[in-house]
């Protein structure tokens, strides 16, 4: 039970053993979209009274608008926690989006090289000399960067 709820049952509880008829709280929903209860109104956020009535005979419906009250604030709690789950799943889901387009364009760009410039594109043989790409290596570069890009949904 976090804190806000735990303070709430505290002061509950205390009300449930006195002999006033009826309390009134301010339920509110802070900034950061956790709810909070307290006995005053605040003045920066708008606030819900809540009147809690109370004695002897009736303990067991406040007992019962307590439950209600708790699960409703856990309610609040879930709601707020996958609000902020899925704005986390957006902006990766944008910042994968950004990365696949970048590489997007740089294979673009080395396509567009293997396509206009392969007589001037200088490999590795393994023997730490740099050679031109012959025809055979240039077609196969070309393919895998196509089927790469097939692949990637690139433009």
């Amino acid at each position: 039970m976090d804190s806000t709820r735990y303070s709430f049952a505290l002061l509950l509880a205390s009300l449930l053993s006195t002999s006033v008829a009826a309390t009134e709280v301010y339920r509110w929903t802070d900034a950061d979209g956790v709810v909070n209860y307290g006995p005053r109104k605040p003045s920066e956020h708008p606030a819900q009274r809540v009147t809690i009535t109370h004695d002897n005979e009736n303990s067991e419906q406040a007992r019962a608008k307590l439950d209600r009250m708790i699960k409703e604030a856990d309610l609040d709690e879930a709601a707020r926690t996958k609000g902020e789950q899925q704005r986390q799943e957006t902006a990766a889901s944008k910042a994968a989006d950004a990365d696949r387009r970048r590489a997007c364009v740089t294979a673009a760009h080395n396509l567009e090289k293997l396509q206009n410039w392969a007589k001037h594109i200088l490999v590795d043989d393994g023997s730490g000399t740099p050679t031109t790409m012959d025809s055979l290596h240039r077609e196969a570069a070309i393919k895998r960067v196509r089927d790469w890009m097939s692949a990637n949904n690139c433009p």
